[in-house]
């Protein structure tokens, strides 16, 4: 079984010990790819949606505030009629 040492430094970055949280939440070398692959993917998304449902609206990260004053900013909003 491959153990890797609680203090290695990050292989990417090489900043930060190499832990879940980190390679998850804080590396930016591993983060810009992720979220030029979620972005990516995001915009296939949208661009489907314009092309195959009649009369929809696509929304792109827009803010939402409720009525608790809580703000949502959903990556995609998909509208059908009103």
């Amino acid at each position: 079984m491959l153990q890797i040492p609680l203090h290695a430094t990050c292989r990417r970055c090489g900043e930060r010990p190499e832990t879940a949280f980190h390679i998850l939440q804080e590396c930016e070398v591993i983060n810009l790819s992720r979220q030029e692959r979620h972005n990516f993917v995001s915009r296939q998304i949208a661009r489907l949606a314009k092309e195959e449902v009649p009369g929809a609206t696509v929304t792109e990260e827009n803010v939402f505030t409720t009525k608790e004053g809580v703000r949502l900013k959903p990556d995609l909003v998909l509208q059908v009629g009103e």
